[in-house]
């Protein structure tokens, strides 16, 4: 009964363990992607652009900085 005791408990412990991992990877792959955007796409708002994308970076982005912000903490 022992044994199977401490089997459960150490499986359970590293389960979580690697979900936590994974989820900590998870985000910090978001948060990468998430800066290659900002990087990438955002800031190409300041350049030229066609007519049809001028001045609509609000719009398009409206919430993207803050949400990189919380992410990025």
């Amino acid at each position: 009964m022992i044994t199977f005791t401490l089997y459960f408990t150490y499986t359970v412990v590293w389960r979580d363990r690697y979900a936590l991992k994974d989820l900590w990877e998870s985000e910090r792959e978001y948060v990468q992607d998430l800066s290659t955007a900002m990087d990438t796409y955002y800031k190409a708002f300041d350049g030229p652009l066609p007519d049809e994308l001028a001045g609509k970076r609000d719009v398009i982005f409206n919430t993207f900085p803050d949400i990189f912000r919380f992410h990025d903490k």
